[in-house]
């Protein structure tokens, strides 16, 4: 079972997001737009400056809709606690992708990652998720790192849906070592079902 390792927050969870999300090849126009060309906000970040907080809170959401029941986070609760949990390589399998079509097909409508780790040389989809999974197997082999993965479920430690990171998810699967560990932060929330995408 996944362990708690301690309390995080939204604007931990909203850092993670943009940081991922600055060097996308779909997103990283917009955030960059949405901060202002003010890198420092995702680079230089003061988790307690509550104008930054409120910055980097208004770019998640003219993008992806976090706060305003919009895009991604249609339906998603307001009532969320975050956390920060390590999962093992077959934990983190055994989770799942978001209900996205990509990522269903990717899956063979399991949306178990472990499952769309296994078809990525198997099932072609959308958006280039194959040809972005391989690139990131690579920089993972090279010793890249990248922000914790963002998932959400109805607590902390089960039932736990990818929020972001789906290419970077498939990607550890393929390349963690047996008995290594990834942090993740997690979200949870009673009302999570609402979400349109769990």
């Amino acid at each position: 079972m996944p362990k708690i390792i301690r309390a995080s927050s939204e604007q931990e969870m909203i850092l993670a997001f943009l940081r991922a999300e600055y060097h996308s090849p779909r997103f990283k126009a917009l955030i960059r737009r949405a901060l202002g060309g003010n890198a420092d906000l995702l680079h230089r970040p003061r988790l307690d400056d509550a104008a930054e907080n409120r910055a980097r809170k208004a770019a998640l959401a003219a993008v992806r809709g976090y706060g305003n029941n919009e895009y991604l986070f249609r339906g998603f609760p307001s009532d969320v606690e975050w956390t920060l949990v390590s999962l093992t390589r077959d934990e983190l399998g055994d989770l799942l992708y978001a209900n996205y079509p990509t990522w269903v097909e990717l899956s063979g409508g399991t949306r178990a990652i472990r499952d769309g780790a296994k078809n990525v040389d198997l099932i072609n989809v959308r958006e280039e998720a194959n040809t972005n999974i391989r690139a990131v197997v690579r920089e993972v082999a090279s010793g890249r790192q990248y922000p914790p993965l963002i998932f959400a479920g109805e607590c902390s430690t089960t039932g736990l849906v990818l929020v972001e990171g789906h290419t970077r998810a498939t990607a550890y699967f393929l390349e963690m070592p047996e008995g290594a560990e990834i942090e993740v932060i997690v979200g949870s929330s009673g009302a999570m079902r609402s979400w349109a995408f769990y």
